[in-house]
């Protein structure tokens, strides 16, 4: 299947803003360069709800309310990407308030410690210690869910923490040994290119062992992995991490969880967070609140409402 034409539009967008590549850079000088890619969101981006700064299980976090929140409202913990070097809470607040907006949930964006600074297990230990603190609390109506990194820790974490009612991964790293063959195919010219991803590794690992089921979750056992909730997993063709990300469907699958598996053959990494530029990604926003819905047990999903 050929790329996606919005798709390809982005890409051009951004070979012309001359954006160098993200391993040329040190952390810091990258986190600029990341904060810059984001266009401006609309004036109405955030109607309909409440962000607050909160901590929870001692770690920061912003929790997005509708502006008339329900009572034990189902939660979604929402774990950012940005190879576990870029990205903030706050900075996940658009795809956050179309999940309260569609869901009724309350969304918990996890502000977990960024490497080098705080290399592996920091940032796991702060999302798992979120997960544990809201597991038995009001609702046992949870869902964890995160896009890349963010959901390289959802699923470590789904797969450890019990009481989780389900976890969405969108285009996950599930190995962090960078080998596949989507590596080779997709490795540049698709916005997340194998060198960064290797770049984001290094920084994250700092000397620890890739081999870890906690750093590659595509190494836990079939007998660890049964325990897992049920799963969305999403991959996008023309992404290095499409392989890996199949593959652990695939192995969750074997282990028997419930598992629905969806892949754009068309589309890139990221695409989900460029709902508004490409419409794949407003879809699959839809189908997560849907499937978020059926997860929670709550009738309200099965309307979504996808706004912007």
């Amino acid at each position: 299947m050929p790329l996606d034409p919005a798709a390809a539009a982005v890409l051009d967008a951004l070979q012309g803003a001359g954006a160098p590549g993200i391993e040329t850079l040190d952390p810091p000088g990258a986190r600029r360069v990341f904060e810059r890619l984001g266009g401006p969101l609309p004036p109405d981006a955030f109607a309909g709800v409440v962000a607050t700064a909160e901590r929870v299980g001692g770690v920061p976090c912003v929790r997005v309310s509708a502006v008339e929140p329900r009572e034990a409202a189902p939660v979604v913990i929402w774990v950012h990407g940005g190879g576990w070097v870029l990205g903030t809470a706050e900075g996940a607040l658009d795809i956050a308030t179309q999940l309260v907006l569609g869901t009724g949930c309350e969304v918990v964006c996890v502000d977990y410690r960024l490497a080098p600074e705080a290399p592996f297990p920091a940032a796991l230990d702060d999302v798992t210690a979120v997960a544990r603190s809201l597991v038995g609390g009001p609702t046992d109506r949870i869902v964890i869910a995160g896009d890349s990194a963010g959901a390289n820790l959802a699923t470590v974490a789904a797969a450890t923490v019990p009481g989780l009612a389900g976890q969405v991964l969108l285009y996950p790293v599930t190995d962090a040994r960078c080998e596949t063959d989507s590596y080779r195919r997709n490795g540049h010219g698709y916005l997340l290119t194998a060198a960064a991803m290797r770049w984001f590794v290094g920084h994250y690992l700092g000397g620890g062992d890739p081999d870890d089921p906690r750093v590659s979750p595509i190494t836990f056992t079939i007998e660890e992995l049964a325990a897992s909730p049920p799963a969305l997993v999403v991959t996008a063709g023309f992404d290095p991490l499409v392989d890996e990300g199949d593959a652990y469907a695939a192995r969750l699958m074997a282990a028997g969880v419930e598992v629905d598996a969806v892949r754009l053959d068309g589309q890139i990494h990221g695409f989900v967070g460029l709902w508004r530029v490409i419409p794949d990604g407003s879809e699959v926003l839809e189908t997560m609140t849907r499937w978020i819905g059926a997860a929670t047990g709550d009738g309200r999903a099965s309307n979504p409402r996808v706004v912007g």
